[in-house]
């Protein structure tokens, strides 16, 4: 009997050196969400059987303005914005903390992980600006587009900016990283539009937890869902329940919940549709909201009223 003694290799392997965001480079980037993690752990909401008003506040929109917009920060204030060219801060009294004065009527508001105000302009102004509480700055130049609604991404990182082409023949969402196109949607897998096109009407949207893009598109009459890499994944149109008394569908404003449901400004009654991440149907919520909608950190919404210029907070999930 005999046996081999194997020896350790004379080679030596030596380590190399990778440069700062090579591999991110070469393969992308897996980037965690953490708000996932944060809805996890509180489990699904139920919806409350009767919405209740928690909190009412008189923004300085008073009789005769008009109410446009309704953004809640992380602290609770809100940035508000109407038909006076004015950007205000105001706190959960209705108390101006500060007054931003762009140079026009402000058509959305959105807030970047820095929470610097990012806002357009109504009209044919092709520029996206920022405001980093000194001064207002140019944060995007968008040439022959007009934008139509600005949201960011749910972890902040991407700015998602709906447009229409100056000549109004064409309309699309684009995401942007830093000033960089990330990604454009535009059309289905068959080449035809997503958005409707002809128009200035206003494509306001909003990113949902589940990664779809969900844009109310007004002129359409529809609500376009699309999923992480663009393609359609549902439209919806209205409650098509023949017990609905809810007839028409314009939907206008936008936002989305901890728990992915999709809430829906309906301009022609001006109510809030509740759909589930897959468009179907849940519920009512009946308050005027067509001042713009928020969700706050407590998973309430926050609606505007745009003739009175009253802010209601609304609890409806338990």
């Amino acid at each position: 009997m005999w046996t081999k003694t194997i020896g350790l290799p004379k080679q030596m392997f030596i380590l190399g050196l990778i440069k700062q965001n090579q591999l991110q480079e070469m393969f992308g980037l897996l980037r965690i969400q953490h708000h996932h993690v944060t809805q996890r752990k509180l489990g699904k909401q139920n919806l409350m059987p009767n919405p209740v008003v928690v909190n009412t506040i008189q923004s300085p929109y008073i009789k005769g303005s008009r109410l446009w917009r309704v953004l809640v920060d992380k602290s609770k204030t809100f940035w508000i914005s109407g038909n006076d060219s004015t950007i205000y801060q105001i706190d959960q009294r209705g108390s101006k903390l500060k007054t931003i004065s762009p140079a026009g009527e402000v058509l959305v508001l959105s807030l970047n992980m820095k929470n610097e105000l990012i806002f357009s302009l109504w009209g044919q102004n092709t520029t996206i600006y920022r405001h980093n509480d000194i001064k207002i700055r140019t944060e995007l130049e968008l040439f022959k587009w007009t934008p139509r609604g600005i949201c960011h991404s749910v972890n902040g990182d991407h700015l998602l900016v709906s447009m229409r082409s100056v000549d109004l023949s064409k309309s699309r969402v684009v995401r942007y990283f830093g000033k960089i196109e990330t990604m454009v949607i535009q059309n289905d897998k068959h080449g035809k539009p997503l958005f409707s096109v002809g128009t200035i009407a206003v494509l306001l949207l909003t990113e949902n937890g589940n990664a779809d893009v969900c844009v109310a598109d007004y002129e359409s009459g529809s609500v376009v869902v699309v999923d992480a890499i663009g393609e359609l994944r549902f439209k919806y149109c209205k409650n098509v329940s023949t017990k609905s008394k809810h007839k028409s569908f314009s939907p206008i404003n936008i936002a989305t919940d901890v728990n992915h449901n999709i809430l829906i400004n309906d301009s022609s009654y001006d109510i809030v549709h509740v759909i589930d991440s897959d468009g179907h149907f849940l519920r009512y919520i009946e308050f005027p909201c067509n001042g713009e909608m928020s969700i706050d950190r407590d998973h309430n919404l926050v609606v505007g009223e745009e003739t009175s210029g009253k802010i209601r907070i609304i609890k409806y999930l338990q």
